[in-house]
Order: structure tokens, then sequence, then C-alpha cells
């Protein structure tokens, strides 16, 4: 597959030996060039034993190992500060549990030659979501609907966790300024990309919820979330 941008995906990891390794094979079958970082937050479970194997045995994948547990913006920060040294010209950004299917990394790549943000969209034509129960689909109705409504975004699918950014874009959001955590930090972002006013797309992708190992939302976690947005919602600037 031939692109003229060079591109990234960001992989956060905490806990994901069960699921990791099937999904940097899926990644490879699917675009063998593409350089892939696995931000591991010292996982017990072994999970960067197997990301070291797969940097063995291709050149492109790396891992980015943390000595602590710090949360999912604090990984991607990370991740995309070594994004930048590495003069990527964008970054895919994707959750380890196989719940974001690599069959859509074409068409974020293809887009992301024409917009600056990419959003993975479950509430879109051509969208969706399988195996999750009402109470899931209620929390994350009510959120999407809360976000789009208290900061006046544009866009469907406010939480989805499936996005591109170019790096041009991220430097000038500041992003290394996000201090959110958690999910949280998805929708800062949106926040900051709305403000700066850069191009935003929304593409379909079916999510599908996790087979292996446990979700990791924790009720402290949407608690801050909603503080945030509250925040957000009267500030100017970031």
């Amino acid at each position: 597959m031939k692109n003229k941008m060079k591109g990234v995906i960001l992989i956060p990891t905490y806990n994901e030996a069960e699921n990791i390794g099937l999904l940097l094979e899926q990644i490879k079958n699917i675009i063998p060039e593409i350089s892939l970082y696995v931000i591991d937050d010292n996982s017990p479970d072994g999970t960067s034993e197997i990301v070291r194997e797969f940097e063995k045995k291709y050149g492109n994948i790396k891992l980015i190992f943390r000595e602590e547990k710090e949360g999912l913006g604090a990984a991607y920060i990370n991740g995309m500060q070594d994004a930048i040294n590495a003069e990527f010209d964008f970054v895919i950004m994707m959750d380890s549990d196989l719940s974001h299917n690599p069959t859509y990394l074409p068409n974020f790549i293809e887009n992301i030659e024409k917009y600056d943000f990419i959003i993975g969209s479950r509430y879109i034509k051509n969208g969706g979501i399988k195996n999750w129960g009402i109470h899931r689909r209620l929390m994350s109705f009510t959120a999407n609907l809360l976000i789009k409504i208290m900061l006046r975004t544009k866009v469907k699918d406010n939480t989805s966790g499936y996005r591109a950014i170019r790096i041009s874009a991220l430097k000038d959001i500041k992003y290394s300024t996000i201090q959110s955590q958690g999910y949280a930090f998805l929708y800062e972002m949106l926040w900051r990309i709305k403000k700066a006013k850069h191009s935003v797309k929304e593409i379909p992708i079916v999510f599908i919820d996790r087979q292996y190992g446990i979700t990791k939302i924790s009720k402290n976690e949407i608690s801050k979330a909603f503080k945030l947005l509250f925040k957000l919602m009267f500030k100017k600037n970031y």
C-alpha cells in the first residue's frame, strides 16, 4: 500500500497479554509496512514480553515501556512525543483489546491525507456496536449526547478511541498540556481540535466488545470525565 505521508499506530496496553499478539499479527497482515508503538504501563501479565518478541520479528514495532501505570492520556502523550521525534506525519490511536478492527486502517490512512483529524464512528451510517448490553449502550449514548451539546461539537461519536491525527495538528493543540486521563483525554483532544478549527472527518466502524480480559473503565474515571466536561464547557482557551 502506497501513501505519501508516514504514520505510526499508537497502542496503549495494560494487562493485554491475551489480545496484543493477535492484534499485532492482524495489523501486519493488512499493512506490513506500518510502524507501531506499543506503550505498556508495566503490565504484570507479561504483555511487554510478548511485544518484545514482535520487536525481534518485525523491524517497525517498538515497545515503549513505562515503569508505572499512569493512565491512557499519559500513555498517548508519551507515544505522540516519540512519534514527533521520529518525524512521522500522523498517528493512529487504537485500543489493544481487539475492539477496533484493523481492517479499517487503510480507510484511516486514505482519509488522513485529506483531513487533520479522523474519527472512527460507531454512530454514523454503516457504523455500529456488537456485543454490548443495554446499560453500556445507554451510557455511551448519554455521554455522547452530553458532549455534543455542552461542547458544541458536530461529531456523532465524541468518545471513540479509534482515531487518527496529523502531527501538525497535534503540535497546534499543544497535546502535551492535556492533563486529563482515561477516556476524558479523548474528548478533551476533540475539544481542542474544534477550538483550533482543524478539519474533522468521521468514518464508519463497527465496534466489537472485547472477548478476553477486563474492561478498565472505573466509576471514578467516569466521575472525573463528567467534571472535566463541565470545566471545558466554560473554558475559552486551551
